[in-house]
C-alpha cells in the first residue's frame, strides 16, 4: 500500500500489525522472489522474501478505532440484511 492513512486502517480494522515494505515496484519484487527460488537461489519462498524484503514501516492498531469500525460494520450488516428483501424483487 502506498498510502500510511490506508495501512493504518487496514490494521486497526483488522486488529493486527501492518508492515509496508521499501518497494516501489511491489509486482516486480515478487517475480523476482519467485525466479530466485525457481533458479535454486534460495530453498522456498519464506527463505527469498527474508533475504530480498526490508521493512519500510509497521503500523500497530487502534484497539478502539477497532471498537469502532467493528460498531460501524455491525450497523451495515443490519443495514443490508434489512434491505435484503428489496433486492429480490427485481
Amino acid at each position: 500500500m502506498n498510502s500510511r492513512t490506508w495501512s493504518q486502517i487496514f490494521s486497526d480494522v483488522i486488529g493486527l500489525p501492518v508492515e509496508t515494505i521499501d518497494t516501489k515496484e511491489l509486482g516486480a519484487l515478487g517475480c523476482a522472489i519467485t525466479a530466485s527460488v525457481a533458479s535454486g537461489l534460495y530453498a522456498d519462498l519464506p527463505e527469498a522474501a527474508r533475504h530480498m524484503v526490508r521493512v519500510k514501516e509497521r503500523m500497530e492498531p487502534d484497539p478502539q478505532k477497532k471498537v469502532a469500525y467493528d460498531r460501524k460494520y455491525a450497523l451495515f450488516v443490519q443495514a443490508s440484511q434489512a434491505l435484503d428483501g428489496l433486492w429480490k424483487t427485481f
